[in-house]
């Protein structure tokens, strides 16, 4: 594989997926989603393989370096593991992980890492503290973007015995070992680190499945890991993963036989599939968007959304139950109007977090105050989205609902890779985005500093350029405590100031589901865990089984 003209690109895609390299695995509790699969108590057996139909394929299989959306963590998981995961309340648990603590009680600017004995990769090598050390280096060493929100956090990695690594931080980070459950708490062996390009085309890790082959755009290919560190799993012989990103094209090939699996983010295939099939749904974990930038670029005509009114006035004439009711397609959607998760300890009712009501003659009225304030200016701006036919219809109903209000949006879709680089360097007045799928929203208060606001043109995570004090001190307070409910209540001040400013233009709780046929069994845990998020899924891929 060619990895040399892809290395720029994947580089500056990964910025994107902040939300994706800041991830947190997650669970839920038993109130956060829906599902109307069939639990069994059957014994596992041993055998078979499974084909899995993700609607996206990837660049690479570095979780660090590569872009890693939603449809890479089912993909890459059955290879490689983090060292920590989460319970089915959003609670960080270890995975590889023997403990991870402060090196000071009470102090949470120093930790300690100690991994399980007796793990290995699947190239033989051991997983102790100089393979850890390697993997937590890459967060310093200009390989990963991951180092523009996060570099200035780390000092040094040093060695403390064989399975135990020392992480110094500049500041106390009471939560780091929620960010062990993300990308880059993800183990690779050394030889892929030191592999051209970080290895993008040959992924080892510790998981239950060995990599076998990857042909992009058409499939990889994984096998039983024999040597697997956990007793009994894995079941399967073989897994096989084929990106379709036509979801239609994804439903008939499950009709047909040709795939066992397809997970999907569009509620109609439910519908579309038919009788016959077992569904787990997770519809209250990811959001979905719409990102305002507060700045101006250069390049750009002027942006009226760096007016205060100018958002309002556009959160005021969203009538977001009709945009569900077209995206639900029969299935019942929700929207959360604030970054953290239904049913973990950090949630608040939808009725504390501010956010404005669909009202049209409010939205009138602020349109008009925005008028007042630029001399007159209209009310132009660009949205841009994927060129996705669904995307472009969801984007072409919002532009007809503002048009009510006095309100122009020209729609712009976009390749992925332009989409990507306009939004990590601020070339955009609005973007439609998916994110804030972290059962412990500490893995998303990167994306909300202001010195993360880098201004048009530079690689930015804060992707609204909002510069607010309010902000950086609650994140300061969090990132000092363990106090759940200290954390709460600087979540929902965080969350009132971010609606108030209306940055964020809260559309719909993205609806994931996996369709399967009834013969793949041992999926107990995509009942408890949330899996419509963007993060490693190491609790999954071990119990499956096929019939």
């Amino acid at each position: 594989m060619n990895t040399q003209p892809r290395r720029a690109r994947w580089a500056v895609a990964s910025a994107l997926g902040l939300a994706v390299l800041l991830v947190a695995a997650g669970c839920r509790t038993a109130d956060s989603g829906t599902s109307t699969a069939v639990t069994t108590t059957q014994p596992a057996k041993d055998g078979g393989t499974i084909v899995m139909a993700v609607d996206q394929e990837t660049d690479g299989w570095n979780p660090v370096v590569s872009q890693w959306t939603n449809a890479a963590y089912w993909v890459g998981s059955s290879v490689i593991e983090p060292l920590t995961t989460y319970d089915e309340h959003g609670e960080t648990v270890m995975w590889l992980a023997e403990s991870i603590t402060p090196t000071v009680p009470g102090k949470f600017d120093s930790w300690q890492i100690k991994v399980k004995p007796g793990i290995t990769f699947h190239n033989g090598e051991v997983l102790d503290a100089d393979v850890v050390k390697a993997n937590l280096e890459l967060l310093t060493n200009g390989k990963a973007l991951a180092g523009i929100a996060l570099g200035t956090r780390f000092v040094d990695f040093p060695k403390v015995d064989d399975r135990t690594v020392q992480v110094n931080l500049t500041l106390p980070w009471a939560d780091f070992p929620a960010f062990m459950a993300g990308p880059t708490g993800m183990m690779m062996a050394t030889e892929q680190i030191n592999a051209p390009y970080g290895g993008l085309g040959h992924p080892i890790g510790t998981g239950p499945f060995v990599f076998d082959s990857w042909v992009p755009n058409e499939s990889l290919k994984v096998h039983k890991n024999t040597k697997y560190w956990r007793p009994g799993e894995p079941h399967l012989d073989a897994i096989e993963f084929r990106p379709i990103v036509d979801n239609k094209k994804a439903i008939s090939a499950l009709q047909n036989g040709d795939v066992d699996l397809v997970v999907t983010s569009k509620a109609g295939d439910i519908d579309l599939a038919g009788q016959g099939y077992e569904v787990s749904k997770d519809f209250k974990t990811e959001k979905t968007f719409i990102v305002i930038n507060t700045e101006q670029h250069p390049d750009l005509p002027a942006n009226p959304l760096r007016n205060l009114h100018a958002r309002r006035a556009l959160a005021l004439a969203t009538d977001r139950a009709a945009v569900r009711a077209q995206v639900g397609a029969g299935q019942e959607l929700e929207t959360s109007t604030q970054i953290m998760v239904t049913g973990t300890p950090w949630a608040v009712p939808e009725d504390q977090t501010a956010y404005y009501a669909f009202d049209v003659d409010k939205a009138k009225q602020e349109v008009a105050a925005y008028q007042a304030e630029t001399g007159g200016q209209p009310f132009e701006f660009e949205l841009n989205t994927t060129n996705a036919p669904d995307d472009l219809a969801i984007a072409q109903m919002l532009s007809d609902q503002w048009k009510a209000a006095g309100i122009t949006a020209r729609v712009r879709p976009k390749d992925t890779q332009p989409l990507v680089l306009d939004t990590v360097t601020g070339k955009f007045d609005a973007v439609i985005q998916r994110n804030y799928g972290y059962p412990n929203p500490d893995n998303v208060t990167p994306l909300l500093l202001s010195s993360n606001a880098k201004g048009p043109g530079a690689l930015s995570v804060n992707f609204m350029q909002l510069k607010d004090p309010v902000i950086d001190q609650s994140v300061a307070a969090i990132m000092a405590t363990t106090d759940r409910n200290v954390q709460r209540e600087q979540y929902l001040t965080i969350t009132r100031q971010m609606n108030e400013a209306a940055v964020n233009q809260w559309l719909y709780d993205t609806p994931f589901a996996v369709l399967r046929i009834p013969a793949v069994k041992g999926t107990e845990t995509l009942e408890t865990h949330a899996f419509g998020n963007s993060m490693p899924k190491p609790w999954l891929w071990g119990g499956v089984w096929r019939e």
